[in-house]
């Protein structure tokens, strides 16, 4: 977890934008590339992710649902983000170990920078 991680006296911050596979902090596009260059079938790593993400909203679908009903007066124009904190095993299975309600959006180096932005321009 970067909140934790980034207290470590080894860490490591990532400074420059192109260098996305340096530091402790990578883009996907980087993890994808280095999980390929080692043989790991990322696809089905990304299917079994996003699966378990699906299942995760929809066991609380109802309870979003209802509380957005109440608190948003145009419910057509918000959203909420969530980060799904997931680890995943060396037989590919993915494991929820947190979900983050309003993750951070503070961006701490340029990566971070152009992945939060991208992430808020696509949103």
């Amino acid at each position: 977890n970067y909140s934790i991680n980034k207290t470590s006296s080894t860490f490591v911050e990532n400074t420059e934008l192109l260098a996305d596979n340096v530091g402790h902090k990578w883009s996907f596009s980087a993890l994808n590339k280095h999980l390929r260059c080692v043989e790991v079938d990322v696809d089905l790593m990304w299917v079994r992710i996003m699966d378990l993400i699906v299942k995760a909203l929809l066991s609380v679908a109802p309870g979003i649902a209802a509380k957005a009903r109440q608190t948003a007066a145009f419910r057509s124009n918000c959203f909420e983000l969530y980060g799904f904190d997931v680890m995943v095993d060396d037989a590919l299975k993915p494991w929820l170990l947190e979900v983050n309600l309003s993750p951070s959006m503070q961006a701490e180096s340029p990566l971070d920078w152009q992945i939060k932005s991208s992430l808020l321009s696509d949103s």
